[in-house]
């Protein structure tokens, strides 16, 4: 079994993993990060890799996809941060050194630990409607999309009311020949932003007060048809979008408290949870006022990191800055 020594391990390689990597090389700290995919991105990468994202500084509007390239070019910079793919941690115990993670024949022993896992392994909440698991083996039922180009001309039902089926409603507008947005409530819950970009679209059609009842295959056709509360529509897939919930965690049983939703409480200023040296950013934390958004993660990431850097090396002179001012 190697050993690995680090200053920092960070255990998620989702952005908010990524960028807190960064910032432990911009500081000249040691980093391993430890990801349970076999890549980088996390659900950026794996879920939505083509599906527009709109809170990133500088980018009106980008592909998930290409900012996660854009957050490994930062990456590939710095020789001290190394990777552990397609593993994942069951248990960290605190060591004289630190703390201690075993995965498989590999030990780490870190003097500060990230939780950058997002909100765990997720599972889709799946609608309770007939003859669900069949059109799911069949491909017309997507919770997870790689590839915008399979909706090509194709029409398309997104089912839900919230930011999630916004989004992804936008984002199918330049393939999709007709996307229905179907919601059981009156009302929507989506950024009036991005509702105003899919109607002005033209080819997006929302049914409001509408619940889907039942999903057939048509017969002699790959359609679908969909009956819902108001009527029938024929479409090619359907996209429910009733969020994800996570599968229980190694987190719970570390001792660290944790909010009714199973995310870490941080100290907002510093990311750092109850437990000394343990911090968690992204949507691994919790704390009043918190916004699950991207842009939110990579601040705590850099608060994590330099409160770390802070910790190990009090006396330093950190130089790097963007402000007029230098650094605090």
């Amino acid at each position: 079994m190697s050993t690995i020594n680090t200053d920092v391990f960070i255990i998620g390689g989702g952005p908010a993993g990524m960028f807190a990597a960064f910032n432990c090389g911009l500081l000249g700290m040691r980093a391993v990060l430890v990801e349970c995919l076999s890549s980088l991105g996390g659900q950026c990468m794996q879920v939505y890799k083509d599906k527009l994202i709109h809170d990133i500084p500088g980018f009106a509007k980008i592909k998930a996809g290409d900012f996660i390239h854009h957050l490994e070019e930062q990456l590939n910079q710095f020789s001290c941060i190394s990777y552990i793919f397609s593993q994942q941690i069951t248990n960290i115990q605190k060591v004289e050194a630190g703390f201690q993670a075993i995965i498989n024949d590999i030990t780490v022993i870190s003097k500060k630990v990230i939780f950058a896992t997002g909100a765990g392994k997720m599972i889709p909440n799946k609608p309770n409607l007939p003859n669900l698991n069949p059109l799911e083996r069949l491909g017309h039922v997507k919770y997870f999309i790689e590839k915008l180009e399979i909706f090509k001309d194709k029409v398309i039902a997104v089912l839900g009311g919230g930011d999630s089926a916004g989004d992804w409603c936008l984002s199918l507008v330049p393939y999709a020949s007709k996307v229905f947005l179907i919601h059981r409530r009156q009302t929507l819950r989506i950024a009036k932003s991005v509702y105003n970009q899919i109607t002005a679209s033209g080819i997006c059609e929302t049914l409001l007060s509408t619940e889907v009842t039942d999903l057939q295959v048509l017969h002699n056709s790959d359609m679908i048809e969909i009956s819902h509360t108001n009527g029938k529509i024929e479409v090619d897939y359907v996209v429910p979008c009733y969020g994800m919930s996570p599968e229980p965690s190694f987190v719970n049983d570390i001792g660290l408290k944790l909010d009714n939703r199973d995310r870490i409480i941080v100290n907002p200023t510093t990311c750092e949870s109850d437990v000394n040296s343990m911090y968690a950013i992204g949507e691994a934390c919790s704390y009043d006022w918190k916004r699950c958004l991207i842009s939110v993660g990579m601040a705590e990431a850099v608060k994590a990191v330099y409160h770390a850097h802070s910790q190990l090396h009090p006396d330093a002179e950190v130089k790097y800055s963007t402000s007029i001012l230098g650094s605090d």
